[in-house]
């Protein structure tokens, strides 16, 4: 006896989708050389959309730092002049006019001097916030080309004998060719 197909029973694959094909491997020499126009554009192009956006997210964030940072540091080196100038000033030229305003010499250039010192604190913090905002941007484009460039280790020479890196799934790995 033959049972007759239930009409509205969903099949296994809908009859407009046909099976996908496979997909063709990246050319990991394209992707090695787009990592370096930009990082993140390599694994954009092998497939690999998640690292891509990773990347590229901390080197725009890197690179939008050294202009913040630089703004500040030049607001800074400003005002320290500033002070510096008012330091100057009040030593040569108002050391009556701040006893007649019932401040003494000395405090109110003890006043400029505690600016100065504020900001030249501000802009050598700032200084080092551009150095360090530099340096993780280089160091992000070389991470880059290194994890575009190991991402199929099968398709390079294997002439080195010990490796130690991260894997894609962001654990260290260490392997050792025989």
């Amino acid at each position: 006896q033959e049972v007759a197909p239930v009409k509205n029973y969903p099949s296994p694959m809908p009859k407009s989708k046909k099976p996908k094909k496979p997909k063709k491997p990246a050319n990991m020499k394209t992707a090695s050389t787009l990592a370096w126009v930009f990082p993140g554009m390599g694994h954009y192009y092998s497939g690999r959309a998640g690292k891509g956006i990773l990347f590229t997210g901390l080197e725009l964030f890197s690179i939008a730092a050294i202009p913040y940072y630089s703004d500040i540091y030049n607001g800074a080196e400003e005002n320290y002049q500033v002070a510096l100038d008012n330091m100057q000033e009040v030593a040569n030229v108002y050391q009556s006019e701040c006893e007649d305003h019932g401040n003494s010499f000395e405090a109110c250039y003890q006043y400029w001097k505690s600016e100065a010192e504020i900001e030249l604190e501000r802009k050598n913090t700032a200084q080092v916030a551009r150095i360090v905002a530099g340096t993780a941007a280089v160091g992000i484009w070389l991470w880059n080309i290194r994890d575009v460039k190991k991402n199929r280790s099968s398709d390079y020479s294997q002439s080195s004998k010990f490796s130690v890196g991260v894997n894609r799934y962001g654990q260290v790995e260490a392997r050792i060719n025989f």
